[in-house]
Parts: C-alpha cells; structure tokens; sequence
C-alpha cells in the first residue's frame, strides 16, 4: 500500500507514519510538507497513483528559502487555512488522482469548513486520533 502525508507538522507526520506501519506490513509512505510542494510533485502523483492521500487542512505555502515559489492568486486569496483543499481539489481536477481516497486530518472541527464541499472520496477524522486513523484506513483498502 503506497500512502502520501501531506502535512507540514513533523511531529504529526512522525506519528501518524508510525501508527500505519504498526497497522501495515507493505506499507510505502511518503510525504509532502507544503502547499507548492504538493503542487510540484503533481505530475509525479498522476504517473505513480497512491493508494491513499492523508492531507491537513492547514499548510504553509513554502518553507521559507530565497527560492521561495510565489504564491498564486487562489493562495493569496485564502491563505494556509484552506490549502489542504486546494490540493485535494487539484487531486479532483486530474483523471489519474480523482478517484485516490482522501483522509482530512486535521484538528479543525467539522463546522470550520463546509462539509458539503467534499468530494465523495473525502473523509474528515480528528487529528491525533490515530486508532481512528487507521480503522479508516483499513475500510478504504478493504473497499478499493
């Protein structure tokens, strides 16, 4: 099972990469720190699928580096609050990444964003809950 973590926090990529190996034996994970990482490693998503996406809500644009890219528009309009669906929607805007299952793990409550503009292969948990976590993970393996 090939898993990418989008997710600025290292701490957070720590633990949740260490509660799906506990949980997974053919575990392949990868991770994405920030939002113009995401969108640079796209094509790369489109040639080698994942089999699942675990994505924050919260991202910062880059990290910060004279080679910084400039932000576009949309992410100047909406700053880091909403970056993990920006690039869930990049996901479900390509032929070749609109059906990758996609885990939203934030610490954000539900009523922080419209649940009605999820895509029917998102799923909301609450960050830190890992059992959770992978239960979920499990179902969605099991279904794909």
């Amino acid at each position: 099972m090939y898993v990418v973590i989008v997710e600025d926090d290292p701490l957070q990529v720590g633990d949740t990469v260490a509660a799906l190996h506990r949980a997974f034996q053919d575990l392949k994970c990868d991770s994405i720190e920030t939002e113009s990482e995401f969108y640079s490693r796209l094509q790369q998503l489109k040639e080698n699928p994942p089999d699942l996406v675990i994505l924050d809500v919260m991202l910062r644009w880059a990290n910060p580096s004279r080679e910084m890219p400039p932000r576009h528009e949309r992410a100047k309009r909406e700053g880091f609050y909403t970056a993990g669906f920006r690039c869930r929607d990049l996901l479900a805007l390509n032929e070749e990444t609109r059906n990758i299952p996609v885990i939203i793990f934030t610490i954000l409550e539900a009523e922080d964003f419209y649940r009605d503009s999820l895509s029917p292969n998102t799923f909301v948990l609450r960050k830190g809950d890992t059992d959770t976590l992978v239960r979920e993970v499990r179902k969605l393996v099991r279904r794909g």
